[in-house]
């Protein structure tokens, strides 16, 4: 097991479902234009909801190889396309 999957593993175990309802990041946004609301973000939630979307996308690429359907536009190129844009939000 990857450390950062060790961490977020940690996080969820340690803190269950605490870690969603407690870090805007993990959160819907529910903002104009889902933008981030920085007004309720701290720095401790930037790790933590980092490493959960980063084990979202691990998953999302895994069930693109694991698709026993032929290989298409729309559930290889653009499912790859989706992939990382949680990341991407947390990360800017």
């Amino acid at each position: 097991m990857k450390f950062s999957t060790t961490i977020a593993a940690f996080w969820l175990i340690i803190l269950g479902n605490q870690i969603f309802a407690q870090n805007p990041l993990l959160e819907p946004f529910n903002t104009p234009h889902d933008f981030i609301p920085f007004e309720k973000v701290d720095l401790e939630h930037i790790l933590p909801a980092f490493e959960v979307a980063l084990e979202e996308d691990r998953k999302q690429v895994q069930a693109i190889i694991d698709n026993p359907q032929p290989a298409t536009f729309e559930n290889t190129i653009a499912a790859l396309a989706r992939v990382g844009q949680k990341r991407g939000l947390i990360a800017s």
